[in-house]
C-alpha cells in the first residue's frame, strides 16, 4: 500500500473517530441536561409526564438556588463551545441547537 494511501485511511479514521467522540459528547451533555432538569425542577417530570417522576419536591426559586441553575447553564455552554458542530450528524446538530439555546 502507498503511503498516502496509508495516510489517507489514517486521516479519515481519525476524523470518524473524531466525530464520534463529538457525537457522545452532544449525548451525553444532553443527558446530563435532562437529569439536571429533573433534579431542579422536580414538578417538570410530572408536568410531562415522565414515568417515575419525583413528585416530592418543587423548585428552588430562592436567589442561591437560581443561582446554582445558572451557573450549570453556564458550565453546559462552556461544554458545547468545545464541540465541532461541523463534525456533528444532522441528528446531533438538531440535540446541539436545542441545548445551545
Amino acid at each position: 500500500m502507498k503511503k498516502s494511501h496509508l495516510l489517507a485511511l489514517i486521516l479519515l479514521f481519525s476524523f470518524v473517530f473524531d466525530a464520534n467522540a463529538q457525537t457522545s459528547k452532544v449525548n451525553a451533555l444532553a443527558d446530563r441536561y435532562v437529569k439536571r432538569l429533573f433534579d431542579f425542577y422536580p414538578e417538570t417530570g410530572t408536568f410531562y409526564g415522565v414515568a417515575n417522576a419525583n413528585n416530592a419536591g418543587l423548585s428552588d426559586n430562592s436567589a442561591a438556588g437560581v443561582q446554582k441553575w445558572q451557573l450549570f447553564e453556564d458550565s453546559l455552554y462552556s461544554a458545547l463551545k468545545t464541540i465541532d458542530v461541523k463534525s456533528l450528524t444532522k441528528a446531533d446538530r438538531v440535540t446541539y441547537g436545542i441545548l445551545f439555546e
